[in-house]
């Protein structure tokens, strides 16, 4: 199992809050609170999307998550992003365990700074 000191020397350059323009004021401490929000997604976006991942010999996760990391980008002007999405073990399902005992919360890290950009970029176009 990767240690806490690891993920501390991963997470130390990390952004804090994420700036996103607000309605409303923002309470002055971090409350925790979380929020679902859903919406549907037309049949030939979804068939679109999924064309991509086959494509990309990927899953709907990273290209959904790499639309929305643009999404914050564009909103909070930041070039690293940080979410946390919640993971758990599949081999826990075939214990008969449904799995919850297993979640946990695993940082995924956005870099999308003009540099990075470039070098991605010349890295696409050299194959």
């Amino acid at each position: 199992m990767i240690s806490l000191k690891y993920w501390k020397e991963q997470l130390a350059n990390a952004p804090g809050i994420l700036e996103l323009p607000m309605d409303r004021q923002r309470s002055s401490g971090q409350t925790f609170r979380k929020c679902v929000h859903s919406w549907n997604i037309s049949h030939d976006l979804t068939e679109s999307l999924q064309t991509l991942a086959r494509k990309e010999q990927t899953t709907l996760f990273p290209i959904l998550l790499t639309a929305f990391v643009i999404l914050l980008h564009r909103y909070s002007n930041q070039e690293k992003i940080v979410i946390g999405s919640t993971t758990f073990d599949p081999h826990s399902l075939k214990n008969g365990n449904d799995g919850e005992q297993e979640k946990g919360l695993l940082p995924l890290c956005a870099d999308i700074s003009e540099n990075r950009s470039e070098e991605h970029t010349s890295e696409l176009q050299s194959h």
